[in-house]
């Protein structure tokens, strides 16, 4: 594993919202402006917001999370109704 990518997803979300402001950034994806702000400035996100974060990007989560596609196909299916 090559190791989290959080500054890169901080430069993606703040690439993706363009000129949007980032309250309705945050809005759009489902968190708070403070929560999207510090996403921006690298600060790792719980794992609900970092899963609402690739969905709005459309961004597989591999790209953040330094798998290769082989790590990442050994880790199993995800269970999106748990929790």
């Amino acid at each position: 594993m090559s190791g989290l990518r959080l500054k890169l997803l901080g430069k993606d979300v703040r690439r993706h919202r363009g000129a949007l402001g980032i309250r309705d950034a945050a809005s759009a994806v489902g968190v708070s402006a403070a929560t999207m702000s510090r996403v921006e400035n690298g600060i790792a996100p719980d794992l609900y917001t970092f899963a609402k974060l690739c969905r709005w990007l459309a961004a597989d989560p591999k790209r953040y999370l330094g798998l290769s596609d082989r790590e990442a196909a050994t880790c199993g299916p995800v269970n999106e109704q748990a929790g």
